[in-house]
């Protein structure tokens, strides 16, 4: 599994084709939601080209108003 915290990151990787496989509150921080997907390395090589400028802060649970783009 390959946890993101990011919904920017998961729109991402949903974007490019991979599936997502549950959206969860994280344990460590119940504000938070956390993204799941399947482990391997065409997810990691597309993760490597994810541009990390800015950040989100639509991955709180406070703020996931904005839904996920294959929601909509």
């Amino acid at each position: 599994m390959y946890l993101i915290r990011n919904v920017n990151m998961a729109n991402y990787l949903l974007k490019n084709g991979f599936n997502l496989l549950k959206i969860d509150i994280d344990n460590l921080d119940k504000r938070r939601l956390v993204f799941l997907f399947a482990d391997s390395q065409l997810m990691r090589d597309c993760m490597s080209r994810f541009s990390k400028d800015g950040g989100s802060k639509n991955d709180s649970v406070e703020n996931s108003t904005t839904a996920l783009e294959w929601e909509q």
